[in-house]
């Protein structure tokens, strides 16, 4: 029988612990209230450092070919705004929003490109 290492009861332990942290975060108001502006989480999307990488109109082509167009980010399944707010705190982890209102106006505006018709570009 083959046992477990303590190497493997530490890599569980930090999934484990990852993962509850990501739930634990606060939800985002905008998950709740719905008064973010999408207009200005387009100008956000675009002056801050958004644009940089990402592609964050509809139909754009990323500057960044690793960095996905914000088109193909939330046109994936189950995209809500609490899901696209942990994704965005986990793959930025370097980056602040403050107030917390322009991370909620940015995923606003990143929701208004959902489109059932959505195709990724091949």
């Amino acid at each position: 029988m083959v046992g477990v290492g303590s190497r493997e009861i530490h890599s569980f332990a930090v999934i484990v612990l990852a993962g509850a942290a990501v739930a634990c975060q606060p939800m985002s108001p905008i998950a709740t209230s719905g008064t973010a502006k999408p207009g200005r989480g387009a100008w956000f999307a675009q002056e801050y450092t958004c644009a940089g990488c990402h592609a964050v109109e509809r139909g754009g082509v990323s500057r960044d070919r690793s960095a996905p167009p914000f088109g193909d980010i939330v046109n994936r399944e189950e995209v809500t705004a609490s899901t696209l707010v942990a994704s965005i705190h986990n793959a930025h982890k370097e980056m602040t929003f403050d107030p917390q209102s322009m991370l909620d106006e940015l995923v606003a505006h990143m929701l208004t490109l959902q489109d059932p018709k959505y195709r990724q570009p091949s």
